[in-house]
């Protein structure tokens, strides 16, 4: 009897650019234009080719964890969707759920991805942007096709479109949830390439049809509140946006401070992020103003400013009792979300305590500046592991507010420190783009002084600062429209 040997086997290649149907039967497919002859001659649907394909590269997720996500799956994916959805999984969930939306992408985004194809492949699609914006510093790149992370990203976006498409006549209850849920997806990864037309364009289309879903009261609570805190966002970019949703009053019940209404870090983060969908709209209007207008209704926005600094005041001190009882007790991920709102509102205190003000804060309130970059610093210390996504209220704010308003030259210096050190994105805002407007604003004060260039970074690393900076303005449409850059006024005289 012939022994057959590892080395008279007759080997086949199996082509790396095949239709997605072979790739997934593991046949060398013929690549035949339309659809291949291996699928149309066993009368197989040939679901077409990718765009692209992924490079080869050592991921943190491990191989197992790539097969446990086929197997749950009803229906074939590709080693590619594997790869991009693990990295969802094991990346861009955990940065997302870092803080308190847990709910919502651990139980109800991975539940529905697996279950739903259109929601799947609009993981697949962040997953493939959020790893190859980690590979690069979180920068903003825009859409290159010469990268394969992108190439992956348009097909499965693509193919997202498609599946919701089919069902844009469902008469299925969840479908709206499945919208919105994608809409959420859609803008993170328009969010991390720097596409923030296309950013605004989802989110207004899933305010709508979260606006006619609430008629039928049946969408979920963390969806609501995402969808509040990105419209609250929304007047920084000068979008012109009219928000679907009345703001909360800080007079109203979910606002109410007249007792202590911190018993858990859900509170917390209800009151301190309600406070914020309140004041964050109210600091883009004050940023966004003239001089001149700023003088005309300043009675009137000074009124409203300390109304804001009263409420965060108290809301610190009532925070502070519950932090000393709830601290011992704490998990490190509860410490550290408990940990970041706390953070937020010294850093509400010196945005709304210079937002009437013009050019850098005075060295009166150099105390505030100061506390803050403490807090800052020792938050950076305690979470060495800290998220370059999320959707809520952070600190690039206020950071943004040290770089450009500080008093002094050292503690701006500080701050564009720790924007450098933690290269993320929250919500809209980039802190790669913050850094640079106050790089952009030191040089313009020293110039105007005469005192020439002060050297920040190293002379390769401003360089490529420098470089990022011009193509962010030449990429980011109406970039002179962000209320951050409209304070600085570092573009009103023209391109930089």
């Amino acid at each position: 009897m012939e022994v057959v040997t590892k080395t008279s086997r007759k080997s086949t290649r199996r082509s790396r650019n095949g239709c997605r149907t072979c790739r997934a039967r593991h046949i060398k497919c013929d690549e035949a234009p339309g659809a291949c002859n291996n699928c149309t001659s066993t009368k197989r649907h040939c679901d077409g080719y990718d765009l692209g394909r992924l490079q080869g590269k050592k991921r943190k997720a491990s191989v197992a964890a790539l097969q446990d996500v086929g197997v749950h799956l009803g229906w074939v994916a590709t080693s590619d969707e594997q790869r991009c959805f693990s990295f969802f999984m094991h990346c861009s969930v955990p940065d997302l759920t870092d803080l308190f939306n847990a709910p919502l992408w651990q139980k109800q985004a991975l539940q529905m991805s697996l279950g739903d194809r259109a929601v799947y492949h609009a993981a697949n699609m962040l997953g493939a942007l959020h790893e190859d914006s980690n590979d690069n510093n979180m920068r903003l790149s825009g859409e290159n096709l010469r990268r394969s992370q992108h190439r992956v990203a348009l097909e499965q976006a693509s193919r997202s479109f498609a599946h919701l498409h089919a069902r844009k006549a469902s008469q299925d209850p969840q479908f709206q949830e499945v919208v919105l849920l994608c809409c959420l997806l859609f803008i993170m990864g328009d969010m991390v390439l720097g596409r923030y037309e296309n950013a605004f364009n989802h989110l207004r289309s899933g305010l709508r049809v979260l606006k006619e879903a609430q008629q039928k009261q049946n969408i979920n609570k963390c969806l609501r509140e995402t969808y509040a805190r990105l419209e609250a966002l929304a007047p920084h970019f000068g979008t012109g946006h009219q928000p679907l949703f009345p703001a909360v009053e800080l007079g109203s019940p979910e606002l109410d401070l007249s007792v202590s209404p911190f018993k858990t870090p859900a509170d917390v983060h209800r009151i301190v992020c309600g406070y914020s969908n309140v004041a964050v709209p109210f600091l883009a209007k004050c940023w966004s103003l003239s001089p001149a207008q700023r003088a005309a209704d300043y009675v009137e926005l000074a009124h409203d400013r300390d109304i804001y600094i009263a409420s965060f005041r108290r809301i610190e001190l009532m925070l502070d009792d519950f932090y000393r009882e709830f601290e011992p007790n704490a998990t490190y991920q509860e410490r550290k979300g408990v940990e970041l709102l706390r953070l937020q509102i010294p850093g509400h205190y010196i945005s709304l305590e210079t937002c009437l003000m013009e050019g850098p804060a005075p060295e009166s309130l150099l105390a505030s500046f100061t506390r803050h970059m403490e807090a800052h610093e020792r938050f950076m210390a305690l979470f060495p592991e800290r998220p370059t996504i999320s959707l809520g209220h952070g600190v690039i704010p206020a950071l943004g507010v040290v770089v450009t308003r500080g008093p002094t030259y050292s503690i701006r210096l500080r701050a564009l420190k720790a924007l450098s050190s933690w290269p993320h994105c929250e919500g809209f805002l980039n802190s790669n783009v913050i850094a640079c407007v106050g790089i952009e604003c030191l040089k313009a004060e020293l110039l105007r002084k005469g005192q020439g260039e002060m050297p920040f970074f190293n002379e390769n690393e401003s360089e490529e600062l420098t470089k990022f900076w011009s193509e962010t303005v030449r990429s980011v449409p109406q970039l002179e429209k962000w209320s951050p850059v409209r304070s600085a006024q570092i573009l009103q005289e023209g391109p930089v």
